[in-house]
């Protein structure tokens, strides 16, 4: 396995659009330039959450390509730590949260 070059998960989001590792180091900026239009807040923001769901949705496609390739889960609600389906869902479900 190739070794990690990105900072790790979790990451936080904060109001600003700031996206910080678990250690409180500033991972990425998203606040771009304020033009006082409330849709460009919105898309930062967005932008950020993405950004903070990087390291899962990784882990997700790392997951789900596993699975493809050595078949996959039969329970269709399933939430157990080493199933792709609930590794996406919780991905998808971080980077679309508001």
């Amino acid at each position: 396995m190739a070794k990690q070059k990105h900072t790790p998960g979790p990451r936080t989001v904060v109001t600003t659009g700031n996206v910080f590792g678990p250690n409180g180091r500033l991972v990425a900026s998203c606040g771009g330039w304020d033009d006082g239009d409330p849709s460009s807040h919105k898309e930062n923001m967005a932008n950020a959450r993405l950004d903070a769901a990087a390291p899962e949705l990784l882990e997700a496609c790392k997951a789900a390509l596993g699975e493809l390739t050595e078949g996959p889960c039969e329970i269709d609600d399933c939430t157990h730590d080493k199933c792709a389906t609930a590794k996406l869902r919780a991905a998808i479900a971080k980077a679309e949260s508001s």
